[in-house]
């Protein structure tokens, strides 16, 4: 093809790139109308936290740009098998993917580790690391306190008879595997996890160009970095999703072509959907929605689904190369049964019921506003009880079909957003519907899992922690598309000779990188600075809290806690699984003569009363 003239290529460049910096410049800047947010920015700016980014940013971005730059030959849109690569480009592969693993995991561990050593920062996490303890101690729960159970309400934590997570377990399983060098190290190793399965997927998808870029965006992705900070579900959910994407791409180039190993594929990928469901399971089946009926078409279309002869054994393989897409259903389903049998035995232990989960239980008792649907407040109205959580339960907006769209649009924006930036990802967005008709099965999918989950979520009145928390997971998915759209890109650049367009959109990513790490005053606060202070914030708060009790509390204590009803998202009511610990934290009984009664149950601890709203920690006279 004839390579468009030097002059007519450098105005289009210089006019594109212009007005994209002006979008990205803009969208930042506009944030400097919240005064609080400028505040925080400026604050983190001129303390030199943002110092320790300084030697990551120009080695890898400059990385980055060259990578764009030379236009990789490899990087074309059209999908690639990797058993058709020398053993040693293989392996370089493999290592690229590796090192963006080994780099997610130090830029995840360099962002939070001020913050290591202090207390959480959300009631969610308080619940996961309390279910860790528990699963560490070889159970699934402890009986409540019986003399007077409401004394250890916690958020989040089920107090009927038994005294345990609201949580699914795989959250708690992960983080109790990680207990002893830190649990928050577990969410640095899940960051990694999740960059090395992104790269290997948009790599096999498109070539080397997309294995850089998609591991480059997981690991300086300002909104997993972020979350990979908080000892929430979502980290360990990618692992388990990371697994299934992986596998269960390789598992359709072996249906396509009859080479690999489709047994093999398929049971991991059963395995880390079963895994991802252990954790989040409307996440699960929002992600893995969109496989599951190809893998049901496929098998349909093989015409091998159901037995047509009285002889036919269900499990008899259609030729000498691939197994019988009975076989891989079947294997595949496997860990995903043991995954449900898994989930069942663990309601049953909690909540005497085999199908009813201790995070069903709870939102009936405690939160019945906050029910999954339309009309939340207006159902969960009619079935309040004595022990709602007034305060926390009345935060739920009652959900109706506007509501939820523009909820939806929300987490949509807040996703593209969070991932990398407005600018690039609407980018992506519209590349990807332009040229839809020319990408492969595999990309397409990536892309309907997106819309699955975001869609599954439809019907929840809260658009999620940070605007997105519901659909988090769409964020190594964007990635993925973002790596493919940059290698089909590039190679259209150099096909039609537009190659300076090529500069444009590493520019742009470099631009939306820079906005989101970096604060630079007058024009934007750094997305990952501001997000590192507001997590700081309620950590520090916590932090306080702890210090002041060990400060005034020589000896073995229960201190009773008189909430702060005008801040209901920090609570400090929080206790060890065992209720053994040296200073017991109590909800401190509304009249006088309940607080002398649980003083009473308590001889061997000294009584203190904390007041949360004033900050007053005072002794007790015992009655």
């Amino acid at each position: 093809m004839s390579q468009t003239s030097h002059s007519n290529r450098f105005p289009s460049f210089w006019v594109a790139w212009s007005v994209t910096l002006l979008l990205i410049v803009g969208f930042e800047a506009a944030r400097w109308a919240n005064p609080v947010l400028r505040e925080e920015a400026l604050s983190g700016w001129l303390s030199g936290r943002e110092a320790d980014w300084l030697p990551f940013l120009p080695i890898f971005l400059a990385g980055l740009m060259i990578w764009l730059a030379r236009g990789v030959r490899r990087g074309g849109a059209q999908k690639v098998a990797a058993d058709g690569f020398p053993l040693s480009q293989r392996l370089l592969d493999s290592g690229i993917s590796l090192g963006l693993g080994i780099l997610a995991v130090a830029v995840a561990a360099s962002a939070g580790w001020e913050m290591r050593e202090l207390p959480p920062a959300y009631h969610d996490e308080f619940s996961y690391l309390f279910q860790a303890l528990t699963f560490l101690d070889g159970r699934t729960s402890y009986p409540s306190f019986e003399a007077m159970p409401q004394l250890f309400d916690q958020v989040h934590v089920l107090n009927e008879g038994r005294f345990a997570s609201r949580y699914f377990p795989g959250a708690g399983a992960w983080f109790a595997v990680f207990h002893e060098m830190g649990a928050i190290w577990g969410q640095w190793i899940a960051q990694g996890i999740v960059a090395v399965a992104a790269s290997i997927v948009a790599g096999e998808m498109a070539g080397r160009t997309a294995r850089v870029v998609a591991g480059l965006a997981v690991a300086f992705s300002p909104g997993l970095c972020l979350f990979s900070q908080t000892y929430l579900a979502h980290h360990p959910t990618l692992v388990g999703l990371s697994l299934f994407l992986v596998a269960i791409m390789r598992l359709r180039r072996v249906c396509e072509t009859g080479q690999g190993h489709a047994l093999l594929s398929s049971f991991f990928a059963g395995l880390g959907l079963s895994y991802a469901m252990l954790c989040r399971p409307m996440t699960a089946a929002g992600v893995g929605l969109p496989f599951g009926v190809w893998l049901f078409w496929w098998a349909a279309q093989s015409g091998d689904l159901w037995p047509t002869k009285s002889g036919d054994t269900p499990l008899e393989t259609t030729n000498s190369t691939r197994p019988s897409p009975r076989l891989i259903i079947v294997v595949m389903g496997l860990p995903i049964l043991v995954g449900i049998a898994i989930q069942m035995a663990y309601n049953r232990s909690i909540t005497g019921k085999l199908l009813e989960s201790p995070y069903q239980l709870y939102t009936d008792i405690y939160t019945p506003r906050h029910v999954y649907g339309f009309n939340n407040v207006e159902r969960g109205e009619q079935h309040l009880g004595p022990k709602v959580l007034d305060n926390y339960d009345r935060w739920a907006e009652n959900l109706t079909l506007p509501l939820a769209i523009r909820k939806m649009g929300v987490r949509a924006v807040a996703s593209g957003r969070w991932t990398l930036g407005l600018v690039p990802m609407a980018f992506v967005v519209v590349w990807i519907i332009w040229n839809w008709r020319r990408w492969s099965g595999d990309f397409k999918l990536i892309v309907a899992s997106i819309v699955s989950l975001h869609i599954v979520h439809l019907p929840y009145w809260f658009e999620g922690i940070m605007g997105w928390h519901y659909v988090f997971e769409t964020a190594p998915l964007w990635a993925i598309t973002l790596g493919v759209v940059t290698a089909d890109f590039v190679h259209q650049c150099r096909e039609t000779g537009h190659t300076a367009l090529r500069w444009w959109w590493g520019g742009v990513l470099l631009t939306s990188l820079a906005t989101a790490w970096l604060t630079l005053p007058p024009l934007w606060p750094g997305r990952v600075p501001v997000g590192l202070i507001e997590l700081r914030y309620p950590r520090s708060k916590y932090a306080e809290v702890v210090e002041l009790f060990h400060q005034r509390i020589p000896d073995r204590a229960i201190v009773f806690i008189r909430a702060d009803a005008a801040d209901r998202h920090i609570d400090y009511v929080y206790n060890t699984p065992r209720l053994d610990a040296t200073i017991l934290r109590a909800r401190a009984p509304a009249s006088e003569a309940d607080l002398q009664k649980a003083i009473a149950l308590f001889p061997d601890r000294k009584p203190w009363l904390f007041d949360a709203a004033s900050g007053q920690l005072q002794p007790l006279d015992r009655p």
